[in-house]
């Protein structure tokens, strides 16, 4: 049971008062919280409290609160002898990421009076998921928070994330952040992490696991043929794979599935790297821009300014015959393998003419 304070010591003594020191007289019972606890919880959101007080007297008693509590009356109530009311309260919304605590006072004229303890908890920095998902085509992930001041953000190369204009940084916010998933050009799901930091004192955070699926390696169509090194005269067999886009019939991702340079003791591994390619139905034919990657070397498809080897500089295109059994390199291109400090390590052409045979299932 609460403890009751007084003011006065002095009312024990009066043969006037409000309670009687040897409990024998109880017609005039001091103000009681009814409630069995000393304090009450409330979230974050704020809310209300409510709780009955039984008053002695018709006498007028007066309620204080911190002023992020509201009594829901005046200030100054007046009960009838011996009643029991309710008295509401409401809580605002947090402001900060600390507790905070509070007391709600009741006084009466005679100076007695009780109280209840108000703990609401601080502003939680929170989001609204803990993982997503994303197709190998990439797109766009909104992630609704709430933070105190601001927020820190990071995230993998391959996730960009996009402010929302409306934040303010600046005490309590919610928001939705967009963040642009980049297209997975590989045949391996990959996974990141987006790791929020709040700026407030207390230095919240959160994360969030992003997991991209790949390519569909199952769907990919191969083609082998053979290549001749223009430098070197090597002669070996390289494989292209192709994956045509389900949704999309102008898409295609192409790969160079084997090794496409060999010579000079370099080699580059082969790997499932594709690269997303046009395709032109009228002319029945890929269409690769230039500075496409295959593997971990860079390929300029017909970048050569030879007129005898490719008289439409910067692109590379892949020839279908009407079946789509064999594919047509008609120009050359040109490789160049970089080291892992980025300098040249090695450079190549390779005539066109080379006829791409599909590989049977």
């Amino acid at each position: 049971m609460k403890k009751m304070f007084f003011y006065a010591a002095a009312l024990c003594l009066t043969a006037v008062g409000f309670v009687s020191c040897t409990g024998e007289d109880e017609a005039f019972p001091a103000p009681v919280v009814s409630i069995t606890e000393e304090e009450v919880a409330v979230p974050a959101e704020g809310g209300a409290v409510a709780f009955n007080l039984t008053a002695p007297s018709n006498e007028a008693f007066t309620v204080k609160t911190p002023e992020w509590i509201e009594f829901n009356e005046g200030a100054t109530v007046t009960r009838g002898v011996n009643s029991s009311a309710a008295y509401h309260f409401t809580v605002a919304p947090a402001e900060s990421c600390q507790e905070r605590t509070g007391a709600i006072y009741i006084v009466a004229a005679s100076g007695l009076q009780d109280s209840l303890v108000v703990v609401q908890e601080g502003v939680k920095f929170a989001v609204d998921m803990e993982t997503a998902t994303a197709t190998s085509a990439g797109g766009t992930l909104v992630v609704n928070l709430t933070a105190v001041d601001g927020y820190d953000v990071e995230m993998p190369e391959w996730i960009t994330m996009n402010e929302d204009p409306g934040v303010t940084h600046e005490g309590v916010q919610t928001a939705k952040v967009t963040f642009d998933v980049a297209q997975n050009t590989t045949g391996k799901e990959r996974q990141g992490e987006i790791k929020f930091t709040c700026c407030d004192e207390c230095a919240q955070s959160v994360t969030i696991t992003v997991v991209q699926q790949g390519l569909n390696v199952d769907k990919m169509v191969k083609y082998s043929g053979t290549l001749q090194s223009l430098a070197y005269g090597d002669v070996y067999e390289n494989t292209i794979g192709l994956i045509w886009d389900e949704e999309d019939a102008t898409k295609v991702y192409v790969c160079n599935i084997e090794p496409y340079y060999a010579a000079g003791g370099y080699t580059v591994d082969k790997g499932f790297n594709f690269i997303e390619a046009t395709y032109d139905a009228e002319n029945n034919m890929i269409i690769i821009a230039p500075g496409s990657y295959f593997n971990i070397g860079e390929l300029f498809f017909a970048s050569t300014s030879s007129a005898d080897l490719n008289s439409d500089i910067g692109y590379g295109y892949l020839l279908l015959n009407a079946d789509k059994t064999q594919i047509q390199q008609p120009y050359a291109f040109y490789t160049a393998y970089f080291n892992a400090d980025n300098s040249m390590g090695a450079e190549d052409a390779y005539a066109g003419g080379v006829i791409y045979t599909k590989v049977a299932e």
